[in-house]
Order: structure tokens, then sequence, then C-alpha cells
């Protein structure tokens, strides 16, 4: 995929073959690490840290010229195209996850503080006994029933969204 090297001087030879497989081990080391992101990393964190190390590797400076033609090649060829859009995939794809994830703790937290109200709410019986003559039985059934009722309109509009 580099080149095709006519004239060389046949006690360059060794140099010439290290220089491949040095390169070639290059490619190779950048397509295995998108392979394993794309089919063994699975933390959006751990796989985000891992790409932006691969393309600072993909950004050399200060390399020789033929480094920087087996990068530019190597991201033309179809294999690292295909691992880059299956890599750009899983990452919206966990992003996904994680933001399901969030909004059900969010709905978690949401029950719990309307439970917490619910409860503090029975406080407010006391006075509303002393000062009204509103028995504590009747309090306790009509602050049921309106935090039922809000929280049946709350939980079908919070599903409907």
């Amino acid at each position: 995929y580099l080149a095709l090297t006519t004239a060389y001087d046949i006690n360059n030879i060794s140099n010439i073959i290290v220089d491949i497989q040095v390169l070639e081990s290059l490619k190779v080391f950048i397509l295995l690490q998108m392979i394993i992101d794309v089919e063994i990393n699975d933390k959006l964190n751990v796989l985000i840290d891992h790409q932006i190390y691969l393309q600072a590797l993909s950004y050399q400076s200060n390399v020789p010229i033929i480094t920087l033609n087996l990068i530019d090649s190597l991201r033309t060829m179809f294999s690292y195209n295909q691992h880059k859009s299956a890599v750009e995939f899983k990452i919206e794809a966990l992003k996904i996850l994680q933001d399901r994830d969030r909004t059900k703790n969010g709905r978690f937290l949401n029950i719990l503080l309307y439970i917490l109200a619910l409860i503090g709410s029975f406080q407010t019986l006391d006075v509303l006994e002393e000062q009204f003559d509103i028995s504590f039985s009747w309090g306790m059934v009509i602050i049921c029933v309106v935090f039922g009722l809000l929280g049946i309109v709350w939980w079908t509009r919070d599903n409907k969204n």
C-alpha cells in the first residue's frame, strides 16, 4: 500500500525491509486499536480516551515524509473508514445509553422528592386541625388524593414525552 521501490542498492535492502516492517506495524497497530474499540471497549470514557490517543498518533509532526504518506494512505483505506464509522456509531450509541440512564436516575429522584413532599405535607395537618378544625384523617385523605392525582398527571406526561 505504500510504494514500489525499483532503484535501490543491494546493500540497503535490510534498511528498506526494516522501514517497510515498521510502517506496516504502525498501520496494523492503528487498525488493531480501532478493532478493539469496536469489539471490546464498552465504556464511553475509555473509548473516547482511546480514540483521542489514536488521533494523536495520526497527527504526528517531525516525522519522515514516508510516515506521513503512510498515515494519509491509511486514512483512505476501506477497512480504516469502516472501523472509524463503526467506532463513531458506537460512541453515539453509548452516549444515548448514558442519557437513558440519567433520565431513569432523574425520574427516580423526582419520585423520591414527591414522596418526601407528601410526607412533609402531613406535618401541616396539625396546623389545619388546630386552626380550621379539619380532622387529621380527612386532611390526610384529601392530601393523599391531591398528591395521587397530581402524581398520575405527572407520570402520564413524563411517559408521553
